[in-house]
């Protein structure tokens, strides 16, 4: 549970993410690979699979959780419904973490999220901006 200024909890315990800096080193939580083909983000899944040092399969609220306990340092889903990620918004930010869109931005309905314990987000939308801009064989779209 957690609520904006209020912190972030499990079973009563305060919760924070982990201090895993680069993507190398990260443990990230990822839905099946054809999830992502079948919304064109299958170059997205792996270049950043390929680069992370543990890739393991986690889908919907749960990998995200994981992030803000420390478990898991990103997870990355190709499509998320509201009642997924309204919860997780203050809860990962209390725990000292961050959730955007594939663009860094802020997350609507029905689109990609990426949460992270903060320090890897701009490596992994780095990435995903090079897909964005021709470097590989995926196309996704902005924020």
């Amino acid at each position: 549970m957690g609520s904006r200024g209020g912190g972030a909890f499990a079973d009563g315990a305060p919760i924070r993410v982990s201090k895993v800096r680069a993507l190398d080193d990260a443990h990230v939580g990822v839905a099946a690979q054809r999830e992502f083909d079948t919304v064109g983000l299958g170059g997205a899944y792996r270049s950043v699979t390929q680069r992370c040092w543990r890739p393991v399969g986690y889908a919907d609220f749960w990998g995200h959780m994981l992030v803000a306990e420390g478990a898991l340092d990103v997870m990355i889903e190709p499509v998320l419904n509201l009642w997924d990620v309204a919860a997780l918004q203050p809860i990962v930010a209390e725990a000292g973490g961050r959730l955007s869109d594939l663009g860094g931005d802020g997350w609507l309905p029905g689109e990609p999220c990426l949460t992270t314990n903060g320090l890897c987000h701009d490596e992994v939308l780095e990435i995903l901006r090079g897909l964005r801009q021709g470097d590989g064989s995926s196309t996704i779209s902005p924020g």
